[in-house]
């Protein structure tokens, strides 16, 4: 069975007029070495050598940020969550990610 392993990587970065940062391509250039480096001698994982990029704090994004800890999380409910953040659901109108919501479970806390 072949598995799509993916993990994410949040950065600070500005953009140009044409939506490209210079810091951006650098940090994927590096990402991008660490992983194939790190699984050269295994025979079993393959290195993809693809970078994806979303501009979390774009308005088109399904994006934003937890309620209860802050976390970037992406709303599951809608069609275009994005594969690398935490889950989450609205709450009263606030985003709360997974995880907070398992910890206030059983503790009378009501999430968000």
């Amino acid at each position: 069975m072949k598995i799509l392993l993916t993990t994410s990587v949040i950065v600070e970065a500005s953009s140009d007029e044409d939506g490209g940062s210079p810091r951006m391509e650098e940090i994927s250039d590096q990402l991008l070495s660490v992983v194939k480096k790190a699984f050269s001698n295994s025979l079993d994982v393959q290195a993809v050598e693809v970078v994806s990029y979303h501009w979390l704090t774009s308005d088109d994004v399904n994006s934003g940020r937890c309620n209860v800890c802050n976390a970037w999380v992406t709303d599951r409910n809608q069609a275009d969550a994005l594969n690398g953040l935490r889950e989450a659901i609205l709450v009263n109108g606030n985003l709360v990610c997974d995880q907070c919501q398992e910890e206030t479970k059983g503790s009378g806390k009501a999430p968000g």
